[in-house]
């Protein structure tokens, strides 16, 4: 009986050499494929992890530049509110001494009411 796919005699379909060649050498090409998409999907992944790790370093500097700016601006508006401070002061300072009468005006004022 011959064999239903190379039609040689001595063997069958089952244990035919020409299919089993064919079916050895499909499973190879089959195998490099697949190990082909894998590296091809490695590489995707690899290429989209440091786009990734680049967008995150690119919004960290944004970060810190947004908040290296909001700490100037702090620093700045504190420094006009001390030197407002210190000017406020100051005008509280002058004008506590207008208001005030020192201990030598206090005495005049006595002595010349007990002269009159």
């Amino acid at each position: 009986m011959p064999c239903s796919h190379c039609k040689a005699e001595g063997h069958n379909k089952k244990t035919c050499p020409v299919l089993k060649e064919l079916q050895q050498e499909l499973q190879v090409q089959q195998e490099l494929q697949v190990q082909q998409e894998l590296q091809v999907q490695q590489e995707l992944f690899e290429k989209e992890l440091l786009q990734q790790e680049l967008a995150q370093k690119e919004e960290l500097k944004k970060k810190q530049i947004e908040q290296s700016l909001f700490i100037q601006q702090q620093i700045l508006e504190y420094e006009e509110a001390e030197k407002a401070d210190l000017e406020r002061q100051k005008q509280e300072a002058i004008s506590a001494k207008l208001a005030e009468p020192s201990l030598n005006d206090l005495r005049e004022l006595r002595l010349q009411h007990f002269m009159k």
